[in-house]
């Protein structure tokens, strides 16, 4: 069972431009087995086959990114530009703007917008998981990396595993696989090395070593060693034959500058003497050294420190990458290992180390087992993967092993009568936003359930299940981004923070205003569609029931937004749609009748039908067979009204605010680990402690202050709790809430010119 949230006070709440509807407290099915999903080839009685006709209007300026032509994919994958000139090595002489991967066109056919259906099919699938309480399956197992020093619990746990157990040797390859020849790592200090200012290049915080110059990166040196035989005590840079001396290579890890007194700071690199003759050798597995080479894995830093063309020419496949045929005492590495097996690999001695739990272990089994079919299943289609096909019992022909959608989503079309669809006040449409980074996962006080979250010692981190020995987090669950009100070009287009920042990052554009400097290697460009334009796409479905049918149609006449496209955390591609037209095939009259009017006879007449009634219906009794949901109606659990809140659009937004990143005068501020309230608690905790839902008041803190109380003194008391209650009794506004959520759907269905199904 998932657990629940407890959200913090406003002091330790975080803020973020997205948020979590909560993992579903079971999954419903919508068959008991996989047989009972329809065939593909007949159309079934008491079924319905038909299609939606819908027009999307932008809320917000929405973006899709363009295909590049294949030429222009060529000269990607060989790095050139969009002209097909070379792209520099050196990541500082890149000019952004001509990069393929940076092309700012919209995705269009003959040069008109067009929202593809696949993106349209995502958005739908995504909120159609969460309404039908699907299976929450959507989760990488590839596990996460982390590295800290801080006092927190996680602090706490990296120190453990790594302090003095990281050790050093020299890939090779040997054979069809890689390994590595154990080695003596020495420290030598910045003071024999002539001063970090030999060796590095560039300037804080992007230092990177040098590959040339006296002392660089895995330049051979001899040395020889103080008594403790940890430090070096001389150093040669030609070949030294007494007894005292040992080759090795030196190796130059990232620079941490100093104080402007002189104090902190670096002060030492790493000799790898080379392996002695019978040195241990330890293979290092082939997934092992392919999440080493990912995206999340390999940093910007190690892009610049180690280029494709250093030490040789095309020696990597690509920047940061490991040489491809490492020759023997060429590539010096640091590596970790736990019960006498290989954990991993870095390029520093605390390097990023791999959690031992995968995001999705932090799932409960029982919401992904792959023998159940959810709602999002049975109506999108799956596919099982080769792991899931070993955990299930079905035959080997089964429709439980894949199956076909019942559900097409056509590309949305841009309508022609609006006039030009791009951004009015910029040059060309063109902007270029805040920096968009990736997703941070590895922030775990937001991505994850906390028990105490006003006490950074004891916040759950991804290994916390294993530290404790039981299920004590989970993940938060369905991850959206919230809308931020209404913007124009001007609220997405970056600009400086201050006069500072101004000259250190930009540069005056052809417009006289200020721009990201050329060479910048964080940010993008963008041709959005504006607000306020229209699509038209359409939804076949074929043979789905009234339960099915009914919730395609609450996520198409949801009275909120969805989200599509890129730059949601700045608040664009909020969409919404409108006017949703539900024509039902009457398959026996389609053959009865050849002609109509003067024109072919479609047998499809338009249906004015509400079949969301039976969706709620279903949901609900279900969950009350199931689970402890007590809700009088489907709009007052818990979990659907975050989602209610989250698809809200207003055109000013009075919680703007807590709807942004945390800005890094935050993090110098509350240097804690601030953790993320739920949707309907922004800004922090505002209801009394004893309102908690969470089942387990007796945290795991609670659990060692009691321990560590005097034997003499006997534990205090837990403190009474309320009585249970339901999940509206105490907030009266949720009444109200829920009521202006129903008065929106009765709007809604009168604009269909809709009725309610009587029972």
């Amino acid at each position: 069972m998932a657990l629940k949230h407890t959200n913090p006070n406003e002091e330790h709440a975080a803020h973020a431009p997205y948020n979590f509807i909560p993992l579903p407290d079971v999954i419903i099915k919508a068959v008991k087995s996989a047989e009972e999903l329809p065939d593909h080839n007949r159309y079934i009685d008491g079924r319905h086959t038909g299609h939606f006709e819908v027009t999307l209007e932008t809320k917000t300026p929405l973006y899709i990114r363009g295909m590049l032509t294949e030429t222009e994919y060529a000269w990607q994958e060989s790095h050139r530009y969009l002209d097909g000139k070379s792209v520099p090595d050196d990541s500082r002489k890149v000019d952004f703007r001509r990069l393929p991967r940076n092309k700012p066109d919209f995705f269009a056919i003959q040069e008109t917008p067009v929202i593809p259906g696949s993106s349209l099919r995502g958005m739908l699938r995504n909120l159609i998981e969460i309404i039908t309480y699907s299976k929450m399956k959507w989760v990488t197992d590839k596990k996460l990396f982390f590295r800290t020093m801080d006092d927190s619990v996680v602090g706490e746990s990296y120190r453990k595993r790594m302090m003095g157990n990281v050790e050093g040797g020299f890939l090779i390859r040997d054979g069809d696989k890689y390994v590595i020849h154990v080695s003596k790592i020495v420290r030598i200090h910045h003071g024999k090395l002539g001063g970090n200012h030999n060796l590095f290049d560039g300037r804080p915080p992007n230092q990177k070593p040098k590959w040339n110059g006296s002392y660089h990166q895995h330049r051979s040196v001899w040395v020889t060693l103080t008594s403790s035989g940890n430090f070096v005590d001389k150093i040669s840079l030609s070949p030294q034959t007494g007894i005292d001396w040992y080759e090795g290579r030196l190796v130059i890890t990232g620079n941490m500058p100093g104080r402007r007194d002189g104090s902190g700071g670096k002060k030492k690199e790493f000799v790898f003497l080379l392996p002695q003759k019978g040195a241990e050798k330890v293979t290092i597995p082939e997934a092992l050294l392919d999440r080493f080479h990912d995206d999340d894995q390999i940093t910007q830093w190690q892009q610049n420190a180690f280029p494709k063309n250093t030490p040789r020419e095309n020696g990597r496949l690509r920047n940061g990458l490991l040489l491809k045929q490492p020759q023997e005492n060429e590539e010096p590495i640091f590596f970790l290992r736990e019960n006498k097996k290989l954990t991993f690999v870095g390029r520093a001695q605390m390097f990023r180390l791999p959690y031992q739990q995968r995001p999705l272990d932090l799932v409960p089994p029982e919401l992904y087992n792959p023998d159940d079919i959810d709602f999002a299943e049975a109506m999108f289609g799956f596919v099982r993967t080769k792991d899931e096909l070993e955990q299930m019992t079905t035959e080997p022909k089964s429709k439980g092993r894949a199956y076909a959608s019942r559900v097409f989503v056509s590309d949305g079309r841009y309508q022609s009568n609006q006039g030009s669809p791009w951004l009015s006040d910029v040059k060309d449409g063109i902007i270029e936003p805040p920096i968009l980074a990736s997703p941070k996962p590895t922030s775990f006080q937001l991505y994850l359930t906390q028990d105490t979250p006003n006490n950074r010692k004891a916040l759950y981190h991804y290994d916390s299940n294993i530290d404790e020995g039981r299920q004590v987090t989970t993940l938060r669950g369905f991850k959206l981004y919230w809308p931020q009100g209404k913007k124009v070009a001007r609220d997405l287009q970056v600009q400086p923070k201050d006069e500072r920042d101004r000259k250190r990052a930009f540069e005056e554009g052809p417009d006289g205003k200020p721009r990201p400097k050329w060479n910048s290697t964080q940010h993008t460009r963008m041709k959005p569609v504006d607000y306020g334009k229209k699509f038209t796409f359409q939804i076949h479905f074929e043979n789905l029931t009234d339960v099915e049918l009914g919730a395609l149609q609450w996520a198409l006449s949801v009275p909120a937004c969805h989200r599509l496209g890129m730059g949601k955390p700045l608040g664009m591609g909020v969409v919404q749609l409108k006017k949703p037209v539900l024509h039902l095939n009457g398959r026996s009259d389609r053959y009865k009748t050849l002609f109509s009017n003067s024109t072919w006879d479609q047998g499809v007449p338009e249906q004015k039908q509400d079949f969301m009634g039976d969706f709620e219906a279903e949901i609900i009794a279900k969950l009350r067979k199931m689970s402890s949901v007590k809700a009088g109606s489907f709009q007052q659990i818990e979990r659907i009204r975050m989602l209610l809140k989250m698809l809200t659009w207003q055109e000013k937004d009075s919680q703007h605010n807590d709807k942004q990143y945390m800005g890094l005068n935050d993090f110098r501020q509350h240097p804690q680990r601030k953790v993320l309230p739920d949707p309907l608690n922004l800004g922090g905790i505002k209801r009394s402690a004893g309102s908690s839902s969470r089942r387990r008041h007796s945290s795991r803190y609670q659990q060692r202050s009691q321990q560590q109380q005097p034997v003499s003194r006997p534990p205090s008391p837990p403190k009474k709790q309320p009585p249970r209650h339901s999940e509206t009794d105490d907030l009266p506004e949720v009444r109200e809430e829920v009521s202006d959520f129903a008065k929106l759907f009765e709007q809604r269905l009168k604009q269909q010119g809709g009725k309610k199904k009587k029972k």
